[in-house]
């Protein structure tokens, strides 16, 4: 008889994607689009990237204590465009 894998009642320190996908209600893409174009936090161990549920939660807070878009966040929160952005890609 095959063993059965143990459900753990503890919750994970990190997110995977899909977990952070399903608590906001948006598909995989869009949380990289979070991720590598409005500064979403995350961290990569070895080849997967995850997310903090704390990074998660105050990146939202302070998007939505602006009263702005995200893309509008980032310009204030960075100060530059996507054209800045992408000539600076460039350089590296």
């Amino acid at each position: 008889m095959a063993r059965r894998k143990k459900l753990s009642t503890v919750q994970p320190l990190l997110l995977t994607i899909p977990d952070v996908a399903i608590q906001l209600g948006v598909c995989r893409g869009t949380i990289y689009n979070l991720i590598y174009r409005q500064g979403l936090p995350s961290v990569m161990l070895g080849s997967v990237r995850r997310v903090h549920p704390d990074s998660l939660h105050e990146f939202f807070c302070f998007v939505v204590w602006l009263g702005q878009d995200i893309l509008h966040f980032r310009r204030c929160y960075y100060g530059k465009t996507r054209k800045t952005e992408a000539r600076a890609a460039k350089q590296w």
